[in-house]
C-alpha cells in the first residue's frame, strides 16, 4: 500500500477507507455532517495525499470529530491530534456529536490525543517533531493565528509541510452580500447569542493566508479553491427551480474564477533556516 512516494497510492482505495471511517460514526451523523461534507474531506484527501511520505509522522491541530485523522490512521500513518473539544460538550449539540464518543473513537483507533488550546499552551511537543501538520477548517476560528503558526513551524521538521483548510472570504457570496450592503458574517443573532461563540471569528482571502505563511518563512508549495462544500446545497433545493437556477451560476461562474469560490487549501513548505 505504502512505498517511499505515496503517490502509488490509489485514490480509489483513499475513498474507499474514507467511506470505512465514515461507518464508525452514528447513523446520524453520517447523514447530517460527514455525508454533507463527503467531497470537502475528498478533495482535502486529494491534495495531501501527494505530500505523505512512507513512515511519516501526522499532526491534526483542531482535529474535532477527527475524520481525517482516522483516515490517514488507517492508511498506516503515525496521528496525533490535540483540541479542547469543548465545543462537543453534550450541552452544545454539535452536528458531529459529543466529545466522549469522539474522544473514545480516536483511541480506539490508536490515535495519540492531547489536550490542548494552542493559543494559551503552545503545542505539547518538541521542535521538529512532524513531518505533515493538518490545520483544517481552524484558521477561522483563531483570534491570534500567528501564535498557531509560529507553533506548527516550531514542531514541523524541515521541508515538512502544514495543510490548511479555510474559509475564502472573496467568495461570490461575500461579494454579493457587500455589494447589496449586507453582512458577509455569521448572522447577528447567533453571534451575539452565543456565550461562549464557536463560529467564525476572521475569514481570510488567498492571498491573506499566503502572506502569513510567508511571514513565517513557509514557502507556499499549493493553492487550490473549491465549491465541494457547496454541491449538497444543490440537492437540498432542487425542487425549487428558481433557487437552483441561482446556486447553479453561484457554482458556474468560480468555475472561470477560482478565487470566487467557497474553500481554499494552501500548502506550505517549511524551509532550511541555515541555508
Amino acid at each position: 500500500m505504502k512505498d517511499d512516494s505515496m503517490n502509488q497510492i490509489s485514490f480509489r482505495y483513499v475513498k474507499q477507507v474514507l467511506n470505512d471511517v465514515s461507518k464508525l460514526f452514528p447513523k446520524e451523523v453520517q447523514h447530517r455532517c460527514i455525508d454533507e461534507n463527503y467531497y470537502a474531506y475528498l478533495w482535502i484527501l486529494e491534495n495531501t495525499v501527494p505530500y505523505l511520505k512512507e513512515n511519516v509522522k501526522i499532526l491534526d491541530v483542531g482535529a474535532g470529530g477527527g475524520v481525517i485523522s482516522l483516515v490517514f490512521k488507517k492508511l498506516g500513518f503515525d496521528v496525533y491530534a490535540i483540541d479542547t473539544w469543548e465545543e462537543y460538550d453534550e450541552k452544545y449539540n454539535n452536528r458531529m456529536g459529543i466529545k466522549e464518543d469522539i474522544i473514545e473513537r480516536l483511541e480506539v483507533a490508536g490515535i495519540h490525543l492531547k489536550y490542548c488550546n494552542v493559543l494559551k499552551d503552545g503545542l505539547p511537543f518538541a521542535d521538529n517533531s512532524f513531518d505533515i501538520i493538518l490545520l483544517l477548517d481552524v484558521m477561522e476560528h483563531l483570534n491570534a493565528p500567528k501564535k498557531c503558526l509560529q507553533e506548527i513551524k516550531r514542531v514541523l521538521r524541515t521541508n515538512g509541510h502544514v495543510v490548511i483548510t479555510t474559509a475564502n472570504l472573496g467568495t461570490l457570496k461575500n461579494r454579493i452580500c457587500v455589494l447589496l450592503g449586507k453582512s458577509n458574517h455569521v448572522e447577528l443573532e447567533y453571534w451575539y447569542n452565543s456565550v461562549p461563540f464557536f463560529g467564525h471569528i476572521r475569514e481570510y482571502t488567498v492571498d491573506e493566508v499566503k502572506q502569513m505563511l510567508a511571514l513565517e518563512g513557509f514557502d507556499v508549495k499549493r493553492v487550490k479553491l473549491s465549491n465541494c462544500l457547496q454541491l449538497p446545497v444543490i440537492k437540498k433545493i432542487r425542487s425549487n427551480p428558481i433557487e437552483a437556477i441561482i446556486m447553479a451560476l453561484y457554482l458556474i461562474i468560480p468555475m472561470f474564477i477560482p478565487r470566487l469560490r467557497y474553500d481554499m487549501i494552501v500548502i506550505g513548505q517549511k524551509q532550511n533556516e541555515n541555508e
